[in-house]
């Protein structure tokens, strides 16, 4: 399994993740199988780190 990208959806450490290397995404650009998942009430930001 090759792992080209990590993900991260957070409500309160954007600040930490940006500071590791983490960029803003849309969800659109989340795997489909995420986005399906991914939960709007919670309004978490999602962040991507390529590997």
């Amino acid at each position: 399994m090759d792992i080209t990208q990590l993900f991260i959806l957070t409500t309160h450490s954007l600040h930490w993740f940006r500071e590791q290397g983490f960029s803003e995404i849309q969800i659109s650009e989340l795997p489909i199988k995420k986005r399906d998942l991914y939960n709007f009430q919670r309004n978490s930001k999602i962040l991507a780190l390529d590997v």
